[in-house]
């Protein structure tokens, strides 16, 4: 009996280890968040990069590190990277930090 049920336990354990673990990609961050005040959209990879395209300045690309809850981000460019704001998932909210202003976007 220990045997005829054994693959259908096996699978039921590591789907349960994959979800504990994250093996699935589920991290908060990962997807597309829209800023429609400043028309600004934000993409986060699972690879921990992300690309912005900002209607001002243009496009960025960059990279994230998550440390608690708490994102930083990194932008990349002229042979050096540069810190580009905290950012922090609040609910369906993603709210980017930098030195002197504080933007809101919502999960696409």
């Amino acid at each position: 009996m220990v045997q005829k049920h054994f693959p259908t336990w096996s699978f039921i354990l590591v789907f349960a280890a994959c979800m504990f673990s994250g093996c699935f990609g589920n991290d908060k961050i990962v997807g597309t968040w829209i800023n429609k005040e400043i028309n600004d959209t934000m993409i986060f990879y699972e690879d921990g990069t992300w690309i912005s395209d900002y209607w001002t300045t243009g496009s960025y690309t960059g990279s994230w590190t998550k440390s608690n809850d708490i994102y930083r981000l990194s932008v990349c460019g002229n042979n050096s990277t540069q810190d580009s704001g905290i950012v922090m998932i609040d609910g369906r909210n993603l709210i980017l930090e930098r030195s002197w202003v504080e933007f809101v976007y919502v999960k696409n």
